[in-house]
């Protein structure tokens, strides 16, 4: 998803645009191609050009902002009532062992996770964390070798594969008391939401379950509250359930890295254990 964020960028950039407009081009790249990105967008507001960009991330925003405007209150906006069929969460896969990808990006991943506990994963865009997770659930079948998993929730990087109900009520389980933000937006239809919005709400869905996590770039689009309201969930539900996590959101892998019961490292999209 890293490699498709930057070239997504990339062909805004090369369509030499009048206005260039970027919403969150931060929330996937590492902190490598965010320092990229922010040379070139300097290099490209000294030529002249005008670049508008939203994002919830501030430090990238103040390396290369002539004006920087925050915006403290919620927009009031209307539902859009979307009908779309219901899917059901793929599950399937503790043990994922042999080779994994596609045709010509083959790697030989080798991961052993105990049944509770936080185990992060992390590297730079393309090294495999998300096709890791995928094989995990099923979604990518592994080329040889086994995957032996409990029962596992999978919430991946767009939060729209996630909702599949008209209204943020019906998303959630009525056995749980409901937030009061959550409250506030009941009557919503989850995709008209933000992306942080929607983000901490298939969050907030996805810790009331008993099953297992498999969480892609959690903190994507959270702001720094949502950031540390996260890492503060994610230490209450370790001792009780698996956890299986991929980010190269430095920020966040520093805040929870203490609690981790492992953490493997993706260099060079081969499965490395750091703790």
């Amino acid at each position: 998803a890293g490699e498709q964020q930057k070239l997504i960028v990339l062909a805004s950039i090369i369509a030499t645009p009048r206005i260039l407009l970027l919403d969150e081009p931060f929330s996937l790249l590492d902190d490598d191609n965010k320092n990229i990105l922010i040379k070139s967008l300097q290099a490209l507001n000294s030529k002249g050009l005008t670049i508008i960009i939203t994002d919830s991330q501030t430090s990238p925003l103040k390396q290369i902002d002539h004006k920087l405007i925050e915006i403290p209150f919620q927009i009031e906006r209307k539902g859009i009532p979307i009908d779309f069929a219901e899917v059901e969460t793929s599950t399937s896969p503790i043990l994922l062992n042999g080779d994994v990808g596609y045709e010509k990006t083959l790697f030989t991943a080798d991961f052993e996770f105990s049944s509770h506990g936080l185990h992060l994963i992390t590297g730079p865009n393309g090294s495999g964390k998300t096709l890791i997770l995928k094989t995990l659930v099923g979604i990518t079948s592994i080329k040889h070798g086994e995957v032996m998993v409990p029962d596992l929730l999978y919430l991946d990087q767009d939060n729209f594969n996630f909702f599949y109900r008209k209204s943020v009520s019906e998303e959630w389980d009525n056995h749980y008391k409901m937030p009061v933000w959550i409250k506030d937006i009941a009557s919503e239809h989850p995709y008209t939401l933000s992306e942080g919005e929607q983000k901490r709400l298939a969050l907030e869905i996805c810790f009331r379950t008993d099953r297992g996590l498999v969480l892609d770039e959690p903190s994507k689009s959270l702001d720094l509250e949502g950031n540390n309201w996260l890492i503060q969930e994610l230490r209450k539900q370790l001792a009780s359930k698996l956890i299986v996590i991929a980010s190269n959101d430095q920020k966040f892998i520093q805040g929870i890295s203490d609690s981790a019961t492992k953490i493997w490292e993706l260099p060079n999209s081969t499965g490395k254990q750091k703790k």
